[in-house]
């Protein structure tokens, strides 16, 4: 007589069970998967699959990232163990195993082209859309992939960091125009969309507050979704498949050799020394550089004034003009202001479809693009 043989769901492995569990297995079965796998939370708040079959897990943060290769192993060695118990009709197994196998082969992380601008802080979400920000709470289903981390408390000033500014940007020849396009830029790195720049250089000589101004990135943006690298060492530039997605910045500070970038393809590909940079396989990665030596760029001006930043740091600043003290004061007690600024200029930035370079920083390219 025939006996009826139950279908085992596509693209997991194919597990028959000789003899039916116990129930002392099924409940570990079940712990080490709820506990373990998924830390007490619902399995579908918990793993999905992306387009080219990536795990990617909600820990216990706001943000999505991809599994490492020891957790994967582990998460689909449990989900063979669960086809496995299916075939007895447990319904709790059942449940979990439908949950865990890919449930869609639409990639669950690309924004539309037209999309808002999306900063997921730790405590809730700032969406910037029409010029207007509005807030909220952050769920697993919005998919957001990295996690700033700062915590928004609203509106606030920073006025001794744009006091600060003013005076490394005293050479510039419109001082408050290179501080409104900085904090458009500083706004544009905190959230994933790179329509526009990929690079962006602050250039002056030693003691012009280049190095305060890459970690004010840094501190915005936090550990969470940045990379700090050598810079002679691009070589090792590909990222691991867990970090390719979810990296917002890297900073590359006080590069102290001469170097050359070359953009091509309407500004698509960016090669540093001759060697391509991670922009190849982490598309929302903004790489930030301070140095103090020549560099040279290479391609066509349209396509450079649109992927590369150049921030002129003329002089150098007499530590009786600034504190050296005020910018970690400014960390701890204006963070609230500095990103306020940075959301008003994400919110320009978008209502004008673009960034609109200074003078300061039309001049400081054509230099380097002359030389």
């Amino acid at each position: 007589m025939a006996t009826e043989t139950k279908v085992v769901p596509a693209n997991t492995p194919s597990i028959v069970a000789k003899e039916k569990p116990s129930r002392q297995a099924v409940a570990i079965a079940k712990k080490v998967l709820l506990e373990e796998v998924c830390e007490g939370k619902r399995i579908d708040d918990y793993y999905v699959r992306d387009q080219q079959g990536h795990l990617w897990s909600h820990g216990r943060g706001s943000n999505w990232d991809q599994t490492d290769e020891e957790r994967s192993a582990r998460v689909l060695g449990i989900q063979s163990l669960l086809i496995g118990l299916s075939n007895f009709e447990l319904p709790a197994m059942e449940e979990c195993l439908r949950i865990l196998v890919p449930i869609s082969m639409k990639d669950p992380f690309r924004y539309p082209r037209k999309s808002p601008f999306v900063l997921n802080f730790r405590d809730q979400q700032v969406i910037v859309r029409r010029g207007l920000a509005t807030r909220s709470p952050i769920l697993s289903s919005q998919r957001q992939r990295n996690k700033l981390v700062q915590i928004y408390k609203g509106i606030d000033s920073c006025p001794s960091f744009n006091s600060a500014l003013k005076k490394l940007f005293a050479g510039a020849r419109d001082k408050q125009d290179l501080i409104r396009h900085f904090f458009e830029v500083l706004g544009y790195a905190m959230q994933e969309q790179r329509t526009e720049y990929r690079l962006v250089i602050f250039s002056g000589p030693e003691g012009s507050g280049k190095t305060s101004l890459l970690k004010t990135f840094g501190y915005i943006v936090g550990g969470n979704s940045t990379i700090k690298r050598s810079f002679g060492n691009l070589e090792k530039i590909k990222l691991p498949p867990h970090m390719s997605e979810t990296r917002l910045l890297q900073l590359h500070d006080d590069v102290d050799k001469p170097f050359t970038v070359n953009v091509a393809s309407a500004g698509r590909r960016i090669q540093i020394n001759g060697k391509p940079d991670a922009y190849q396989n982490a598309p929302h990665l903004l790489s930030v550089i301070s140095t103090k030596n020549t560099f040279s760029l290479h391609g066509k001006n349209l396509d450079l004034a649109k992927r590369v930043c150049v921030f002129p740091m003329s002089n150098p600043i007499p530590k009786k003009l600034i504190d050296p003290s005020v910018f970690p004061i400014c960390w701890t007690y204006e963070m609230k202001g500095i990103i306020s600024e940075a959301i008003e200029g994400l919110k320009r930035l978008q209502l004008r479809g673009g960034f609109l370079l200074p003078d300061d920083c039309k001049r400081a390219l054509n230099v380097v693009l002359s030389e």
